[in-house]
């Protein structure tokens, strides 16, 4: 990701973000076409069932590498993960698999986790031990409705989210800090964020701090009441935030919040209500 922030008082400032950001996009990994990918397992030591029902034994395999599940893997040699050392890829197309219940086991992933092109995924809940992973990114899920098992990392460094026309629920309450956050995306001045049913951000009533939040192109969103929870937290309002082209989104209310909750670097222009040129308000992401 390149991050370049210009601070020139009265001076939109702009975020310039690869296709790749920090979390590989497009469902293309180099090991996607490989099954489960290049890496091995191990088995580590046996222990007891913990408060989760889920027995420690049972959920000792490590996985070495990055491991990418696609429409040709096996699920159920999926099941006994516990611990995957690189990046996770869930592009399974057309495999008929509506959740992520085959990962129920899974407690670490010491990269990110991209979850795309998954044509008959309903809800991405499964994983009930996930407390570490790096970041996440869920896009062109064609039937999601929920975002759920991804919420019990305190920390993460990036959540991209995009292109899920159905989605309606995002359940991240226990995430605290995120370093960049991008919600929907747009081209020039069109939204194209493609989240036609996301009204509300509730699911992230946890949130002390983002460092970043870009919110773009959503066609239905309407507010950012999801940044008052960082105050109520006691944590701190994001040090910059870019609102753009959000249709059902009042400019007004968008300023006044983001004025209110002291937000250091502000770019928004082109929600409802807003007046300007259009070459003045052109959405630096999309395709």
């Amino acid at each position: 990701m390149v991050l370049s922030v210009s601070r020139s008082s009265g001076v939109a400032f702009g975020i310039v973000l690869a296709a790749t950001a920090c979390v590989p996009t497009g469902g293309e990994s180099a090991t996607a076409t490989a099954g489960v990918g290049s890496g091995s397992t191990s088995t580590g030591s046996t222990g007891s069932t913990g408060s989760t029902g889920a027995s420690t034994a049972a959920c000792s395999e490590v996985y070495d590498g990055d491991l990418s599940v696609v429409e040709s893997t096996d699920l159920e040699s999926l099941r006994g993960i516990g611990s995957i050392t690189g990046h996770l890829w869930i592009y399974m197309r057309g495999k008929d698999v509506e959740d992520l219940s085959f990962l129920a086991c899974l407690s670490s992933v010491g990269g990110d986790i991209v979850i795309s092109r998954n044509d008959n995924l309903v809800s991405t809940a499964g994983p009930k031990m996930l407390s570490s992973y790096n970041s996440l990114e869920v896009s062109r899920n064609p039937q999601l409705r929920e975002i759920s098992g991804f919420g019990s990392a305190p920390e993460i460094k990036g959540l991209w989210l995009f292109e899920n026309p159905l989605l309606v629920d995002v359940q991240l309450d226990g995430v605290e800090v995120i370093e960049f956050m991008r919600v929907g995306q747009c081209s020039g001045s069109e939204p194209m964020a493609k989240l036609f049913a996301l009204e509300a951000l509730d699911g992230l009533s946890g949130l002390k701090y983002v460092d970043t939040v870009v919110v773009e192109g959503n066609e239905s969103l309407l507010s950012l009441g999801f940044l008052e929870a960082t105050v109520e937290n006691g944590g701190m309002p994001p040090r910059a935030a870019v609102v753009r082209r959000n249709p059902k989104m009042s400019q007004a209310d968008v300023v006044a919040q983001l004025k209110k909750l002291e937000v250091e670097i502000v770019d928004a222009c082109g929600n409802a209500g807003w007046v300007g040129e259009e070459d003045e308000c052109i959405c630096i992401v999309g395709e």
